[in-house]
């Protein structure tokens, strides 16, 4: 119907005779409630429902609100965004937003419609049948609901039976209750189905109303009540659980695609009457009613959990408050004027940089965990700090600010505080919690990996951008620390020109593995954007000395977090649950606020353990008990786990700490469930038997993972002093190596595999019982154990575990645990290059035909299957990945980026094997007349532009300089390297250009000699040179140091991190040398000499290039050099010392290329003619049989045939002689094989 203007007046004085008063008594101007004077339109149309009804036996009445979607407002100038209502578990689509079901206090249709910019907007309600209290499915979920709503929001109409066009513009949701866990539902449901691609899309924000995230206890107490009025219970009430499954995954997945939604919770603060006797509880509390999401808002309302929707009138408080949220939302959907949400080409690229950066997990789960830690009030303290503030509103380029704090004192919810304020102003903040816990997140690698990433997010283009690094194929999860801060950061997001700082917070310095490296790498930053990164660590002397060797460019400030005990006072206040006289309440808080000596955690303990009191005397008794000092407070939660005196109990207790002390990352509940096996069998709670055997040294998260409560107590449980209850640390990862033994050894685990049904405890026993093979105790069970595994098909169905997974890396570090087994050993190494077979190929197990015949695993499983492969020329594994044929091409230099590999030959014919494309924007040239162009590749008409004359002011005495003969620039430019013949090497400069030096060699005469190579170290302003002697020398022109070492060598080449030399010599023979200490650590040698050398982007690999072939080398050396390296930065020179010591040495077999190929027409014998002359019999089964021709000449045999009856072999060679064999006839086979 259309409400003329005269309608609408009555309509309004009705609802202010309704509520009873004019204005509202908090105080708020309500100015924004009436209907403004002059209006975009003349009337109000309100559709009615369209008469669908309650197909329950019981019905449903019209008043109550109609089923599916329905519009109930719509402007009649069009609407720029949607609002859909969707109520909670026993609502209506209309009383569950009427105050005592009156019509006229139906808000979204009485009260919105007349507010400005919502007027705006259409306004639909969902309706859908679950009323617990009549009788009908049991079977019915929040999935069901979920795809109930989509289905309306796809192919709804409206009274007219016009398409209701859902997603055409932004869409907002008010939901209730369940209402909310249905729309978070359809929301996941309709991510990757293109159905409802726009539809999503569009969802642009949702209000909650005291939604359970994370479940009530009351759900189970509500299916018992309708059991027993027979009355069926509801599986979707059954989800409703406190922790759920159901809730559990749907929270896990919300939270990776809600970052882009506008997200505001509002929860409930009044018990609500529940039952005939109206007694009163709390349906939810604040825990399972906020999501913890960046930049998410909460609010408390003054309701109770049915009040929260349901107001008096238009002036009534949470009205205000919850209408005011709303038209801030589609105020700026307005603004906006709908603006483009990413499309579905920015959410893959999101996706395939997250592959290519190799992340498994995003810090979301961290901060999550942090934040739900919080207590509202707390913190605030932090927003009025000085050098916070200056810190945040500083003009300088680089500004640092560390944080510091003693252990358990709150760093990191503070952390997630700074993180939520600085979301919600619209900063551009990123962020890292580094766990002590979890191995992966204490590698600068995995810190610096997720920050690119989360730039990324925030700036499409840049995600877009470093989407194209696929092309390249590095392998970032390996690759050195300084080369992903090259590549990505300084090559990518540095060149970016941001219009507002970038804000980095990392949480748990001191937990890194090398916490100077971070500080050393973050800091050095040479770009334009202004960046501003919080540290957030214990106090600690190094770090400290560590930051006082920052950049000058650098301001620094520092906070100490000690002292503000006003944080330990309101979390105390807010968490008790005693109730007492105020004397004693102040008496509680101040006895707790004064023992917790600034510690959070002793604190939290505290308040635990009184809330667990019944009595004045019991509170009393408990707090003269605690313990001074976290050290006492560990002993008391060590002497009750210590006191279980059921024996079955206790020592299920012990299994769940073993687990969770030595594992290596944050396990959920699932997988510890999975880890203890057998022992956790019959349990029906493990949340709570966590919590009533473990004496507070275990916590579960709101999430389901569950840790040890801070890592103090870690170090606690695994100290060896005697104390009341320990763990020994060789027992437990004991108990987790044969725990993943049993899951990699399950009988039906590969059809598992196949069936995509892994269990969840699979990935952490895949990547990770070789770690704990290493610390665990040595006896007969872990030794059978392992035999057992490694000598079985089930270590063939890990590697396809790892392989389905792309975590083949693994290999490399499971090969470095077992290096007391070195049969074994280079299997597992070299088994890296199976990555590149075909994954069914794996699948099938068909590895192991491939495996060189002395190898372990041929000779454990290469003739078990069906296929047979014979003519294998290696016995063992070798360095010897690849040789590339060139045909009938004579190449001189070869060079590697990303996927492709080029060689250059003669005359002029480049081949490009794995190619890829590439696009640079400048190219630097500098020629032999000693000047530096540059070509700008961007333009349309490019033209040459000198940047740098590098003319010397004074020649040396006895020295002239002529035409250069090697020049070399530095990776980013700033730097130029000059050789001239019989002059000595000069260093430039290019701004000015300024000379820097000459290279003075230690020998006088050897600074004139000829120069065949010279390049410059990627991060050092260091020249690497190689004389037409072969000497290799180093110079630092600054320093004006050198160092020299004779190597007889003809090529050069230096790894992209500059750690790592190659040297290439007329022999055939490849040096691998360290760049800081000149330490050989491995050589190879091959037939013919070496033209050109070149490493692999990732430097895990190198190519050489000898004439007609190039061969690709990938050595265990560089893989253990690389592993050594991430993991302990400052011993690489031990490792190198170490690792000349122990040179290893590796050749390739001559290899005979083979020109000639011809089968037998009548047998499965085979001829082959060589470049070195050699025609030869072979069997398909038997392999070589004899030699039938050697050419002394040694020229080539060109051309093979046989007669037809395959008795006769005809071949010509180079010479063009002719010749012919008869073949004896036992060789002849009977059935043809071509």
């Amino acid at each position: 119907m259309v409400l003329t203007g005269r309608q609408l007046t009555k309509l309004t004085s009705r609802r202010k005779k309704t509520d009873g008063r004019e204005s509202s008594p908090s105080g708020v101007d309500n100015e924004t409630s009436k209907l403004p004077q002059t209006h975009p339109r003349s009337s109000l149309t309100i559709a009615p429902t369209d008469g669908r009804r309650d197909p329950s036996p019981s019905g449903r009445t019209a008043e109550s609100g109609a089923l599916g979607l329905n519009v109930i407002y719509t402007p009649d100038n069009g609407h720029n965004v949607d609002i859909i209502f969707v109520h909670g578990l026993g609502g209506t689509s209309k009383w569950t937003w009427s105050k005592n079901k009156s019509p006229e206090l139906f808000w979204p249709l009485t009260f919105l419609p007349l507010e400005p910019d919502i007027c705006l907007a259409r306004i639909l309600t969902f309706g859908y049948n679950a009323s617990f209290q009549k009788p009908g499915s049991a079977v019915v979920s929040v999935l069901d609901f979920a795809k109930d709503l989509l289905f309306d929001l796809k192919y709804g109409k409206d009274k007219h039976m016009d398409e209701l066009d859902m997603g055409k513009v932004p869409i907002i949701f008010v939901v209730h209750s369940m209402g909310g866990l249905i729309v978070k539902e359809a929301f996941m449901q309709g991510q990757h189905d293109p159905e409802f691609e726009s539809i999503i899309k569009a969802i642009t924000a949702i209000i909650f109303l005291a939604t359970p995230h994370r479940g009530t206890a009351l759900a189970q107490t509500l299916n018992r009540i309708l059991d027993s009025i027979m009355v069926n219970s509801k599986q979707y009430v059954a989800e409703l659980g406190r922790n759920s499954l159901t809730l559990q995954k749907l929270n896990e997945q919300f939270r990776h695609v809600a970052t882009r939604l506008d997200i505001v919770s509002f929860y409930e603060t009044l018990p609500t009457p529940i039952g005939l006797r109206s007694a009163r509880v709390m349906v939810l509390e604040k825990e399972s009613s906020v999501l913890g999401y960046p930049g998410e808002v909460s609010k408390a309302l003054a309701a109770d959990h049915h009040g929260v929707c349901k107001y008096e009138g238009p002036e009534d408080p949470n009205y205000v408050t919850v209408r005011n949220v709303l038209k801030s939302l589609v105020s700026k959907v307005i603004a906006k004027d709908n603006a483009k949400r990413p499309d579905l080409s920015e959410r893959r690229a999101a996706l395939d940089l997250k592959l290519i950066l190799a992340l498994s997990e995003l810090p979301g789960l961290d901060y999550i965990f942090f934040r739900d830690q919080w207590t509202e009030d707390t913190n605030n303290w932090i927003n009025h700090d000085k050098s916070f503030l200056q810190w945040r509103d500083s003009s300088e380029q680089l500004s640092v600010l560390w944080i510091s704090g003693g252990a358990a004192t709150g760093k990191s919810v503070l952390a997630s505080t700074i993180i939520n304020n600085l979301v919600e102003k619209g900063l551009l903040c990123q962020y890292f919690f580094i766990r002590f816990g979890d191995r992966k997140k204490r590698s600068l690698s995995f810190l610096l990996r997720s920050l690119a990433y989360q730039v990324a997010q925030s700036v499409p283009s840049l995600m877009q951008r470093l989407a194209t690094l696929v092309d390249e194929n590095i392998d970032f999860e390996t690759v050195d620390p300084r080369f992903i801060w090259d590549r990505l950061f300084k090559s990518v997001l540095f060149k970016f020109e941001a219009q507002q700082p970038w804000y980095w917070v990392i949480d748990g310095l001191d937990e890194a593995e090398s916490p100077r490296a971070v500080i050393k790498l973050l800091l050095d930053i040479s770009s334009t954007l202004p960046i501003r990164i919080l540290f957030m660590s214990r106090q600690n002397s190094d770090i400290m000395a560590s930051f006082e060797r920052r950049p000058e460019s650098c301001s620094f400030r520092t906070i100490s977090i000690d002292g503000h005990v006003e944080d330990i006072h309101v979390h105390v206040r807010q968490e008790l649950r005693v109730s007492g006289s105020d004397d004693l309440m102040d008496w509680i808080e101040q006895r707790i606020v004064e023992g917790s000596q600034n510690n959070f955690l002793w604190a939290h303990l505290a308040v635990e353990r009184v809330n667990q009191c019944y009595t004045q005397e019991d509170i009393e008794s408990a707090l003269r008990e605690l313990p001074e000092g976290m050290g006492a407070l560990y002993d008391r939660m060590a002497m009750a786990v210590s006191d279980i005196s059921n024996l079955r109990d206790k020592a299920l207790a012990t299994n769940i700490l073993q687990c969770l002390a030595c594992s290596l990352r944050v396990l959920s509940l699932s997988e510890l469930a999975q880890a203890l096996g057998k022992v956790a069998e019959g349990i029906l709670d493990l949340p709570r038997t966590i919590r009533d055997l473990c004496g507070d040294f275990a916590v579960v998260d709101n999430d389901g993972n569950v840790s040890i409560v801070h890592q103090t107590a870690r170090d606690y449980l695994l100290d060896p002093e005697d104390r009341h209850f320990s763990i020994d640390r060789k027992s437990a990862h004991k108990q987790m190596f044969l725990s993943c033994m049993n899951h990699l050894t399950y009988p039906g685990l590969r059809a598992k595999l196949g069936r995509n049904q892994e269990p969840e405890f699979l990935d952490y026993a895949a990547s990770s019982w070789s770690s704990h093979l290493r610390q665990a105790s040595q006896d007969h069970e872990v030794a059978t154990t392992l035999k057992k595994f490694l000598t079985r098909p089930w270590v063939l169905t890990w590697i396809q575990a790892l392989a389905a997974t792309g975590q083949l890396r693994v290999l490399i570090s499971a090969s470095k645990d077992l290096s007391k087994v070195a049969s074994l050993s280079a299997d597992m190494q070299q088994s890296s290059a199976l990555s590149a077979l075909d994954q069914e190929l794996l699948s099938s197990c068909q590895i192991p035909p491939f495996c060189p015949k002395g190898s372990a695993i041929h000779q454990h499983f290469g003739k078990s299957g069906a296929l047979s492969v014979n003519g294998l020329s290696s016995e063992k594994w070798d360095d010897l990945l690849s040789r590339i044929s060139l045909g009938k091409s004579f190449a001189s230099s070869i060079q590697a980026a990303g996927p492709l590999v080029a060689t250059l030959a003669a005359p002029g014919n480049i081949h490009l094997h794995e190619s890829s494309d590439f696009r640079e924007s400048k190219l630097l040239v500098a020629t032999a007349d000693r000047r530096v162009r540059s070509l700008s590749l961007c333009q349309p008409n490019p033209a040459w532009e000198t940047i740098a004359e590098l003319d010397e002011e004074m020649e040396l005495e006895k020295h002239f300089t002529n035409s250069a003969s090697h020049m070399a620039l530095s990776p980013d430019g700033s730097l130029v390297a000059v050789a001239y013949r019989r002059h000595p090497v000069s260093a430039w400069e290019m701004d000015g250009p300024m000379h820097i030096g000459h290279c003075r060699r230690q020998d006088e005469s050897a600074m004139v000699r000829e120069l065949r190579d010279l390049v410059w170290h990627p991060y050092q302003p260091e020249v690497l040179g190689l004389t037409v002697e072969g000497v290799v020398f180093k110079w630092a022109p600054y320093e004006d140091t050198v160092d020299e070492l004779t190597t007889g060598a003809t090529r050069l080449s230096i790894s992209n991190d500059g750690e790592l030399f190659i040297t290439g010599d007329a022999h055939g023979r490849v040096k691998l040398y360290t760049t800081s200490s000149f330490t050989l650590l491995h050589q190879v040698s091959a037939q013919d000499g070496v033209f050109d050398l070149a490493f692999s982007p990732d430097s895990k690999r190198f190519y050489d290039v000898r004439g007609y072939y190039a061969n690709a080398w990938e050595p265990t050396a560089l893989a253990k050099y690389a592993n050594h390296a991430r993991s302990d930065a400052d011993s690489v020179s031990e490792f190198s010392s170490a690792q000349g010591s122990e040179l290893s040495d590796s050749s390739s077999t001559a290899i005979d290329p083979i020109t000639a190929l011809s089968g037998s027409p009548t047998g499965r014998i085979y001829c082959v003619g060589t470049q070195m002359g050699v025609l030869s019999l072979h069997d398909t089964n038997d392999g070589r049989l004899e030699d039938l021709y050697v050419s002394r000449a040694k020229f080539s045999i060109e051309h093979i045939a046989w007669s037809d009856d395959g008795k006769h072999i005809c071949c010509s060679d180079f010479s063009k002689l002719v010749k012919v064999f008869a073949v004896s006839q036992d060789l002849l086979g009977s059935s043809p094989i071509f």
